[in-house]
């Protein structure tokens, strides 16, 4: 009796310390509003493969022509594999369009479709379906 409870001490242990890790992964300031969704056309100028989630940084440019970088929170590489993304597909240098939800305050898009300037559309949204998900009429920059 006593090594049952010491096993689920140390579950209850283990599992406390894992909580506030999770937390910070995807934290508040970290994701989208969902309030705002883009459409844009830009250059891929860094791409991490790294962690749990594929990162990527997209050069679009506003209104006034000027280039601004702005981060892509992509899934993981495990989700992105499955959907026919890999490190060949997607890489710097790349023109992309880039079609999700915008968090200005961040400066991170959470991403629903990506396509590939002359090549294919992808669905990369953390959900197993796009319903809901309506393009907007114009995209413009904060």
């Amino acid at each position: 009796m006593r090594n049952d409870a010491c096993i689920v001490l140390l579950v209850g242990c283990l599992a406390s310390m894992a909580a506030p890790s999770a937390l910070a992964h995807h934290g508040e300031g970290a994701t989208t509003t969902g309030k705002q969704p883009i459409v844009w056309q830009g250059t891929i100028a860094r791409v991490s493969w790294d962690g749990p989630h594929v990162m990527y940084l997209v050069d679009v440019a506003n209104a006034a022509g000027q280039s601004q970088r702005w981060q892509v929170l992509g899934g993981s590489p495990s989700r992105l594999r499955t959907r026919g993304i890999s490190q060949r597909t997607l890489r710097a240098g790349l023109a992309v369009t880039v079609a999700g939800y915008l968090n200005p305050l961040s400066r991170i898009v959470t991403p629903v479709y990506l396509a590939l300037s002359g090549g294919p559309k992808f669905y990369v949204g953390y959900v197993s379906s796009d319903t809901g998900f309506a393009l907007p009429a114009a995209a413009s920059m904060p």
